[in-house]
């Protein structure tokens, strides 16, 4: 992987891709049948599934959205429930700095 990524990241990526390959075996596709659906090639299926950090995150998405997996992310990417923002956000409106400083 790439040496950009932590190594929580490293060690999601793989579980996420095995969780997309359980889902569309579950649904009984393909691999070549999921690449036809998405619109994209075996390969990048095959990436996905891996974990492949290269593997755009529009494709990611896609995936979710395909096997309706897509609101299930609604709530890890919820703004309002962000509670390490929130805490540096109220600290700022305290007078220790403003976002808007960087």
């Amino acid at each position: 992987m790439a040496n950009y990524l932590s190594a929580q990241v490293e060690s999601a990526l793989p579980e996420w891709g095995r969780s997309l390959a359980a889902a569309r075996k579950r649904r009984r596709w393909s691999q070549k049948n999921f690449a036809n659906r998405l619109g994209v090639s075996i390969s990048t299926i095959k990436r996905l599934e891996e974990g492949n950090s290269g593997v755009g995150i529009g494709v990611f998405a896609s995936a979710l959205w395909l096997l309706g997996l897509l609101d299930q992310t609604g709530t890890s990417f919820d703004i309002y429930h962000d509670n390490l923002g929130i805490s540096i956000e109220s600290e700022s409106a305290r007078g220790k700095g403003s976002a808007d400083d960087f």
